[in-house]
């Protein structure tokens, strides 16, 4: 498989962090 573009990574590096932040209200700010 081709490496994924750092734009794809970072794409879904926010969207993780999008769900974990609504899943802990913690993290949620």
């Amino acid at each position: 498989m081709a490496p994924l573009p750092p734009v794809i990574v970072a794409m879904k590096t926010i969207m993780i962090e999008q769900n974990e932040g609504h899943q802990d209200p913690r993290n949620a700010l």
